[in-house]
């Protein structure tokens, strides 16, 4: 695969209805939880695999970047979601 997916979508009805996971694929790379209904903002990291912090110099301006993509992200994949009635 000439370019992975930057973001992929995870989940186990049978562990936890509804929750999904997020996993990013590139550095820094993480595993953030999320609960549909809660606002987008409201994701867990699960698993910093990387460290995020410290893969940005603790620069939480690059961090916030980040999460606001994974917002992006999980909000298209949701409209999707919706839109195909794959909820």
């Amino acid at each position: 695969m000439a370019n992975k997916p930057r973001f992929l979508i995870a989940f186990n009805p049978l562990a936890e209805q509804g929750v999904k996971y997020v996993i990013h694929t590139q550095k820094p790379r993480f595993v953030a939880r999320y609960t549909p209904g809660a606002p987008l903002s409201d994701f867990e990291i699960v698993d910093d695999i990387d460290g995020m912090y410290a893969f940005f110099s603790n620069d939480v301006n690059k961090v916030a970047g980040l999460m606001r993509r994974l917002g992006d992200w999980m909000y298209a994949y949701l409209k999707w979601e919706a839109e195909n009635d794959r909820a």
